[in-house]
């Protein structure tokens, strides 16, 4: 693989995390989603989220110092 189709993937994976990131975000706030659970599952259900929304945040940054590193790097085959 060259170096343009790794980063191009790496960018993919980047567009991928934010769209997870903005579907958790959308159900953390909505009322509605969680009104179908019981009231301790619902904070169970809150805390999940909020924990998938902050490791893909992570993700992206990851996927960031990669395709950082691969851009510096001099060698164009991985």
């Amino acid at each position: 693989m060259t170096k343009d189709a790794l980063i191009a993937k790496l960018e993919e994976g980047i567009k991928i995390e934010e769209s997870a990131i903005v579907v958790y975000t959308k159900h953390m706030g909505n009322t509605l989603f969680l009104s179908g659970f019981a009231p301790g599952s619902k904070e169970k259900v809150a805390e999940i989220l909020r924990t998938l929304w902050e490791e893909s945040r992570g993700h992206r940054k990851i996927f960031e110092q990669i395709i950082a590193r691969v851009q510096k790097d001099e060698k164009n085959v991985y």
